[in-house]
C-alpha cells in the first residue's frame, strides 16, 4: 500500500524523506507542505518458553517528496526509462523470470492458461508502443504466478467466471503488479480494462474496504517472484522443511 499512496501522489520525483532525513541531508522541507502516511511492520519472535505468534509492530511515517524540499545534497534520479527501451525491458522481464510459463508468441490476444501453464502474446508490432507491449506482458506473467507451483494462488485450483469475485480480485491484483513491474524498470503502465473491470471492482469494493489492501500484497508477491527475489514467510519454509523430512 505504501508504493500505492506514493505513486499516487503525482509527483515525478520517485524519492521521499521524512521531515529529520531532509534535515540531515542539508536541507528541509518547505513551508506549507503535507506529507503522506506510512507504514512499516516488524515481526519479533517469542522467547522458545512463550508460546503463540510473534510479536508484530506497527510504525507510522509521514515521508515528503524531495520536489517539496530545498537544499537537499542528492544526485539527480535518472529513470531507467531515460537508459533503456520498452522493449528491451521487456526482454530482461522474460531473463529474470526463471521459473516462468511458456510463452506462444504471435496469438491474437493476450491471456495466460494455467492448465498448460502458457501465456500467449500477440507479436510487438501489434501493440501502439513498447510501454503497452511491456505492461501486457506483465500483466500476464502476473496471472501466471498464481500457478500451484509458484505462490499457489486459490483461484487457480477453482474454475471462476468473468466478473466474479473472484475473477475480479485475480484481475486487479494482475494489474497492480503490473504497475509495479513497470515501475520496476522505469516505466508508467499502460492500463485499459473495460468498464466490465471497473464495474465489477467498484462492486466488490463496497462489500469488501480492504480488497485494495489484499491485492496489493498479493501484487507486491506476485513482482517479488518475477524478479527473482520473493521469499517464502517462515512459516511456510517450515512447512516445507517438514514436508521434505516426511517424504
Amino acid at each position: 500500500m505504501n508504493r500505492i499512496v506514493l505513486a499516487s501522489a503525482g509527483f515525478t520525483d520517485p524519492r521521499f524523506v521524512t521531515y529529520h532525513q531532509a534535515i540531515s541531508l542539508g536541507g528541509a522541507v518547505k513551508k506549507g507542505e503535507k506529507g503522506l502516511p506510512v507504514v512499516f511492520w516488524t515481526f519479533h519472535d517469542r522467547d522458545e518458553q512463550e508460546r503463540g505468534k510473534p510479536t508484530v509492530y506497527r510504525k507510522s511515517f509521514t515521508v515528503f517528496n524531495v520536489q517539496q524540499t530545498t537544499g537537499l545534497a542528492l544526485e539527480p534520479v535518472q529513470s531507467l526509462a531515460q537508459s533503456t527501451g520498452a522493449l528491451e525491458s521487456a526482454r530482461s522481464l522474460i531473463e529474470n523470470y526463471k521459473d516462468r510459463p511458456r510463452i506462444l508468441f504471435g496469438s491474437e490476444r493476450a491471456s495466460y492458461c494455467v492448465a498448460h501453464d502458457t501465456v500467449q502474446m500477440p507479436i510487438d508490432v501489434a501493440f501502439r508502443s513498447g510501454e503497452a507491449y511491456l505492461s501486457t506482458l506483465a500483466h500476464e506473467f502476473a496471472h501466471s504466478t498464481m500457478h500451484p507451483s509458484r505462490l499457489g494462488r486459490k483461484v487457480a485450483k477453482e474454475p471462476v467466471k468473468f466478473g466474479s469475485a473472484a475473477y475480479s480480485f485475480e484481475e486487479l491484483v494482475a494489474e497492480i503488479s503490473a504497475s509495479f513491474t513497470c515501475a520496476e524498470y522505469g516505466f508508467d503502465a499502460e492500463i485499459e480494462q473495460s468498464a466490465a473491470y471497473v464495474q465489477s471492482w467498484l462492486r466488490i469494493f463496497r462489500n469488501d474496504k480492504q480488497m485494495l489492501i489484499r491485492a496489493s500484497i498479493q501484487a507486491q508477491k506476485a513482482t517479488d517472484w518475477m524478479l527473482g527475489r520473493y521469499k517464502k514467510p517462515i512459516e511456510e519454509q517450515l512447512f516445507d522443511a517438514l514436508r521434505g523430512k516426511a517424504g
